[in-house]
């Protein structure tokens, strides 16, 4: 957590239940962190357990964030540029990725 998030992989290559089709996670991220912009081929889906964050859907970046609160599902098709912060208070978030290379490093910028 040097940079102030940290996750927590469950399920693919790195988890303790092991899958090539499926990668899901736990990742938290404390006050006030900007995780960039970025895409990859997998869809993700995130779900906010606990906390918020505002989160950013697209290509442009002067579009205006949406909070998303716990029990809040955002879904990211494959190669769509997404993001969040977090303001305040801590954000514990369930990822989840499907399809596509599960292994791809992410494109941030």
């Amino acid at each position: 957590m040097l940079a102030g998030y940290g996750f927590a992989e469950v399920v693919g290559r790195h988890g303790p239940f092991l899958s090539t089709r499926v990668r899901a996670g736990l990742g938290v991220w404390g006050p006030n962190i900007v995780y960039p912009p970025h895409r990859h081929r997998a869809e993700e889906t995130y779900i906010v357990v606990a906390g918020a964050a505002e989160f950013t859907l697209g290509e442009d970046a002067r579009a205006p964030a949406s909070k998303r609160i716990a029990g809040d599902v955002v879904h990211v098709p494959s190669m769509t540029t997404h993001g969040f912060r977090t303001r305040d208070d801590p954000v514990l978030i369930l990822y989840l990725w499907q399809g596509s290379d599960l292994w791809e490093t992410s494109r941030f910028g």
